[in-house]
């Protein structure tokens, strides 16, 4: 039997045994169980390690915010939807959960017993009619841009604005530490169910069967299992001599420092394209999702003029029925990769991603985000790295959200940053197919993005018209083949010699930075961001250099700073023989799982 993270199966005595202590010492029940007050916590998720790096490259904006917004039509008992509100964050222990530091520095995670979020009512009647809806707008994204101060509030806000007796504006904003797609579906679905049972007219939800601080102390004891290795042996061999860059059609190379600002053209499939991609699917026994992926891949192979291709996606990772009803952020980051080189045509290329695809839901359990790259053991540019996301949803918000006498529109308010350089996030209605391409300004021109929208709707149209023909002819408009020229991406920098070093700290600083990046030499004047680093190598390098000398480097400083200023501010960790993570952390634990047989 295969063991899943956050579950029991297939774990040895030894496991089974770490797990009980771990569940024990922060007052976690076997099952079902909610850590009490202030003093139970559990380390972060990979999943929640890999959000806090990123989002500390950026602080004090609101990056990973989540923020959801329904105009309710109708009679709405705000009342009874604050008791309804009340009622799911005192069933899921994530939403009420702070994060806070350890005597160590480490990031823990707090479920507060008998914390409800408020449910803020703003009242607009005093304004004319006509201003009302955009006051209401403007307040909401001022309270979806809000960051969250992460140790004093759980990542929960709720405003109900008033803009009549039958038309109000409901704005709920969460964080991606919190929550994934599938958790917000099931806040959204459970505040509905509460909100009826209070009618009346149904019974309330059952709780959920795992807390999410249960799963991650579970995901700990699982990724020392065979399983977990085995995963991480199969991602080791499809990813082996990977392409590190997608080379796209930009318009600008990327800058020196890492840039995360976005913004987002629209992306609308019709309902006839969409029925015939529907029909294509369902002839070659694949899902809509695989269709439309292909169909983006065809454009990214065009306009790369690459055949092998790598994209990411996100798998729910909900392989336990006991995290069916949890909200949490259980998503796994999972590579795609696709060979172009015999020229398939789109019927063929269909049938080829579907394979990847039932691949990668076989292997989605273990923690992809730069942990992968640690193990390969190649040199930066030899490294596998998607910049370019590919998301379906396969319900709209709306939907979730069943008031009874309530018309419910949904839509969401974008943070407008992100670590990706194009991410095509897209929603199927049951028809027609929308969503939006989010894109680097620092790398594309809106009209840059604009058309390689316009060149997934071409795709979508020519798979549909004659899937068994070639997809390299897709037209490509000029604009983009001029693109193709500028360089995806700056090579990274030239490692350095350790000659260059003047100061023992340089030194020592620079041997952590040569074995967490897998490289032979790095110099002074070197960026870690810029030899290849990501967010999660980032905290092994903040890991390492807080045991080694109890100075807590901040992520923001790696991504800005020299190796040489950051000697300078006596944050390198001192010589010593063992160079590897702490045995005892997580993070050191996964290294070694991924660092092949004999790592753990």
């Amino acid at each position: 039997m295969t063991s899943r993270p956050g579950g029991l199966d297939g774990l040895s005595a030894q496991q089974r045994e770490l797990l009980d202590s771990l569940l024990a010492d922060r007052g976690l029940g076997a099952t079902g169980g909610e850590a009490t007050g202030r003093a139970a916590g559990v380390p972060l998720s990979i999943t929640q390690q890999r959000l806090w790096a990123s989002g500390a490259l950026v602080p004090e904006t609101p990056f990973g915010n989540l923020a959801l917004v329904f105009r309710l039509r109708g009679t709405v008992d705000a009342r009874l939807l604050e008791h309804a509100l009340h009622e799911v964050v005192r069933r899921q222990g994530m939403l009420r959960t702070v994060f806070t530091n350890t005597a160590s520095g480490a990031i823990h995670q707090v479920p507060l017993e008998g914390w409800t979020p408020p449910l803020e009512r703003v009242s607009l009647l005093d304004l004319p009619a006509t201003e009302r809806w955009d006051q209401a707008w403007r307040l909401t994204q001022e309270v979806a841009g809000l960051p969250f101060r992460f140790a004093e509030q759980p990542l929960m806000r709720a405003v109900l604005y008033w803009l009549d007796d039958t038309d109000h504006l409901l704005a709920l904003v969460t964080h991606h530490l919190a929550a994934d797609g599938w958790g917000i579906r099931i806040l959204l679905h459970h505040l509905a169910a509460f909100y009826r049972a209070g009618l009346g007219t149904s019974a309330p939800p059952p709780p959920p069967a795992m807390q999410y601080a249960e799963y991650t102390v579970g995901q700990r004891a699982w990724l020392a299992s065979a399983d977990a290795n085995a995963q991480l042996g199969y991602w080791r061999r499809r990813l082996a001599d990977a392409p590190r860059h997608l080379p796209l059609p930009l318009d600008r190379p990327a800058p020196a420092r890492p840039s995360f600002v976005v913004e987002a053209v629209p992306v609308a499939i019709g309902r006839a394209l969409a029925d015939a991609a529907r029909r294509v699917a369902r002839a070659e026994g694949v899902t809509l999702y695989t269709a439309l992926l292909t169909a983006w891949l065809a454009v990214l192979h065009r306009v790369s003029e690459r055949d092998d291709v790598i994209v990411g996606s996100i798998i729910s990772n909900r392989t336990r029925r006991e995290v069916e009803h949890t909200v949490g952020n259980f998503g796994a980051n999972v590579f795609l990769r696709v060979d172009f080189s015999d020229r398939p045509d789109f019927r063929t290329l269909l049938r080829r991603v579907h394979a990847v695809v039932l691949e990668a839901h076989e292997h989605q359990d273990v923690p992809l985000e730069g942990l992968l790259r640690t193990a390969l053991g190649a040199e930066p540019a030899r490294l596998p790295l998607f910049h370019v996301m590919f998301l379906l949803r396969d319900s709209p918000l709306e939907r979730h959200l069943d008031l009874p006498g309530v018309t419910v529109e949904a839509t969401t308010i974008k943070t407008w940053l992100s670590t990706l350089d194009l991410s095509l996030d897209l929603t199927d209605t049951g028809e027609t197919v929308v969503g939006f391409l989010e894109y680097k300004t620092a790398l594309f021109d809106r009209e840059t993005a604009a058309l390689l929208s316009d060149a997934l709707v071409a795709a979508v149209q020519a798979a549909g018209a004659d899937p068994g023909s070639p997809h390299f002819d897709l037209p490509l408009p000029e604009r983009l083949r001029d693109r193709r020229a500028v360089a995806a991406r700056p090579p990274a920098t030239s490692p350095g010699s350790d000659a260059a070093f003047e100061t023992p700290a340089e030194r020592a600083l620079g041997a952590a930075w040569r074995e967490i990046l897998r490289i032979p030499a790095v110099g002074p004047q070197d960026n870690f961001f810029d030899l290849g680093g990501d967010s999660l190598m980032a905290m092994a390098v903040i890991e390492r250099v807080e045991q080694e000398t109890g100075h807590r480097l901040q992520p923001l400083e790696l991504a800005t700073q020299t190796l040489r200023q950051l000697a300078a501010l006596g944050t390198a960790p001192a010589p010593g023989e063992d160079r590897q993570p702490p045995r005892g952390s997580l993070l050191g634990r996964v290294v070694r799982a991924l660092s092949g047989p004999g790592g753990t």
